[in-house]
């Protein structure tokens, strides 16, 4: 019985992230698609963005670990999470930093 109990708890650590990273990149590119589209952005879109990058960045970090357990899935996942982020820090370094408006 307690093996089947950490077996349990172990497919729940596994799974839950699983469920969170297609969430964090679907709304990560709904933020920064305007930034990789080279839109004007505003300052909290821009904000959010950068937010959203460091946290896809972050979350994609034990991705290198399980990335080989996943196969292809991994794979997917762990670009989705990297690619869009590191663009989106790269065109907001050379965007221009608009003043905030009153």
């Amino acid at each position: 019985m307690e093996q089947e109990t950490v077996w349990a708890l172990e497919a729940l650590m596994f799974a839950l992230p699983l469920l969170g990273y297609p969430v964090l990149i679907i709304a990560a590119l709904i933020v920064e698609a305007p930034i990789l589209r080279r839109e004007a952005v505003t300052e909290r879109r821009r904000t959010a963005a950068t937010v959203l990058a460091i946290l896809s960045l972050i979350a994609a970090a034990p991705l290198l670990i399980m990335a080989w357990f996943l196969g292809v899935f991994g794979l997917l996942l762990l670009g989705g999470l990297t690619v869009p982020a590191v663009l989106t820090l790269v065109r907001l370094r050379r965007l221009p930093h608009t003043p905030p408006t009153p």
